[in-house]
């Protein structure tokens, strides 16, 4: 997305008494655990290692949210990390791949009962006991409105 303009029209958007909250997680897209590392695998081989999001391909923004606020007309951007884990079960982690921008459905075609299966067996083989736990660095970023 445009980011310059999206702050830029949410600036004129937002009351005096408002602000802008940006939340953000790792979430499963950017593994840290073994078993996140093996969706990441799977995924590419099946996938391919280009990112594609909606009609074209996931390029990852060079400039921080910080950055970019800056150059906006908030103020006083403010971040907070908030840590935890996060519990996930094999039908969540497979709904949850679903459920993102990145296309896996469509592009997974006829080979989508392929991957479910590899998907299962591998995180079976990873956690046996089913519960997949993933420590989770929220951040909230918090701007207050233009004056």
């Amino acid at each position: 997305m445009d980011r310059d303009r999206v702050l830029a029209t949410l600036a004129d958007m937002i009351t005096p008494t408002g602000g802008l909250v940006i939340v953000n997680d790792n979430c499963l897209v950017r593994p840290v655990t073994d078993w996140q590392r093996a969706i990441e695998e799977i995924q590419a081989r099946f996938l391919g290692t280009v990112r594609r999001a909606g009609s074209g391909v996931f390029v990852p923004p060079t400039e921080s949210y910080e950055l970019v606020l800056g150059g906006s007309r908030f103020r006083q951007a403010e971040r907070i990390v908030y840590e935890f884990e996060r519990q996930w079960t094999l039908d969540q982690v497979v709904g949850y791949l679903y459920s993102t921008s990145f296309p896996i459905r469509r592009l997974l075609g006829d080979r989508r009962a392929s991957f479910e299966k590899e998907i299962t067996e591998t995180l079976r083989a990873c956690c046996p006991d089913g519960r997949f736990v993933e420590p989770v660095h929220l951040a909230a970023i918090f701007a207050l409105p233009p004056t």
